[in-house]
């Protein structure tokens, strides 16, 4: 997965400020990807991102987007992995901090929520 890169196509609906507004295609990789229930919920056959644009694109432009796979995995390991983490450190901290309770398991969750 690191050495992967993901490249979509997409069409600028809005650029302005440096930042550009992109609506991107649905192309045949996208009915065979399991990821597909999350990137595109509804049943839109487009989805637009936002993403900095350092070369002055205007509307109406076409253009390529590529994400690294190790960039994935980072964003992963941010967005899933230290809240996963803190959470388990966070019921075994309660654990000991209502070993005394009646119901330690229950506070001890409940305060890690």
């Amino acid at each position: 997965m690191v050495e992967e890169e993901i490249i979509e196509e997409g069409l600028v609906i809005k650029s302005e400020n440096g930042i550009a507004e992109i609506q991107l295609r649905e192309t045949k990789e996208c009915e065979e990807c399991t990821a597909k229930l999350f990137c595109k919920p509804g049943e839109e056959k487009t989805k637009l991102i936002s993403a900095a644009d350092p070369f002055g694109t205007a509307k109406g432009d076409v253009v390529k987007i590529s994400v690294k796979g190790s960039n994935i995995l980072k964003a992963t390991i941010l967005l899933y992995g230290i809240p996963l983490i803190i959470l388990v450190i966070s019921i075994f901290v309660g654990l000991i901090l209502f070993s005394e309770s009646a119901q330690p398991e229950m506070y001890s969750f409940l305060s890690a929520i």
